[in-house]
């Protein structure tokens, strides 16, 4: 600012500074604060990566992803190391067209090594200053190690259940109301009843009320508690069948 001799402004001088991508900038930082993941992402309005970048933790070499020159100006499914996720990449594409939130969308990659891992999106719309859509950005996390362990485990249950299934010992589970939850084939063997019909019935409903209340009071000491309890039981179906068993009872909690 320039004033003359009698104090008035002659001229004023000043610059003017294009924030533009000082705005976009703080843009992504909002938008990766928001969200976490192994790696921010964005594709433009017909799907396509525009930009991936990389935490900084994050060793792209040897993750999930193939390094980002590979997905630049491409869709996910023309990705060939990437199979579709649950209900294929048609409909995923569709969610975003309509241009939905999403989360948790888990597919396979196919590293080049010929290891397999397993990669988890999540994403959201974006827009231009006129509101106009331009896209989607996220975020995408490598769950390769969580993904492992939630298949040992479902191989796991798996076994376990063949075991409780085929086990010549019969075995049974109740909920605290005494209810049947599961019962295997030894144990409806045992009874000359059919696996469904004692299912979510208790023991007054196929045993002779005496022994019924016997087998109620095994399993309200459990109740109280918790641990292992064996006790020789005299068994008489309300068919009339008799034989005696040696039963163990063992509480389980969460």
């Amino acid at each position: 600012v320039a004033r003359n001799s009698r104090g008035n402004f002659e001229w004023v001088s000043g610059t003017q500074i294009d924030v533009t991508e000082r705005k976009h900038a703080e843009q992504l930082w909002h938008a990766r604060s928001e969200m976490s993941g192994d790696w921010y992402w964005q594709t433009d309005a017909q799907h396509r990566f525009v930009q991936v970048d990389y935490g900084s933790s994050y060793k792209a070499e040897a993750g999930a992803l193939p390094p980002d020159q590979l997905l630049i100006g491409v869709r996910r499914d023309q990705i060939e190391s990437f199979d579709p996720p649950v209900g294929g990449w048609d409909a995923f594409h569709a969610r975003m067209d309509r241009h939905e939130t999403f989360k948790g969308v888990a597919y396979r990659v196919r590293r080049p090594d010929g290891r397999i891992a397993w990669v988890e999106a999540d994403g959201r719309p974006r827009t231009n200053d006129d509101g106009e859509f331009v896209g989607y950005e996220g975020v995408g996390r490598d769950i390769t190690d969580r993904q492992r362990i939630t298949e040992e485990l479902r191989d796991s249950l798996a076994l376990v259940d063949a075991l409780f299934e085929f086990i010549p010992v019969p075995v049974l589970l109740k909920d605290r109301l005494g209810r049947v939850v599961r019962a295997n084939k030894a144990y409806a063997t045992l009874l000359g009843e059919p696996v469904d019909t004692i299912v979510g019935k208790t023991a007054e409903d196929y045993l002779e009320p005496a022994v019924a209340r016997q087998l109620a009071a095994l399993h309200n000491r459990l109740l109280d508690s918790p641990g292992v309890l064996t006790a020789e039981v005299t068994y008489q179906t309300r068919s009339g069948r008799q034989f005696d068993a040696l039963v163990s009872k063992a509480s389980m909690t969460d």
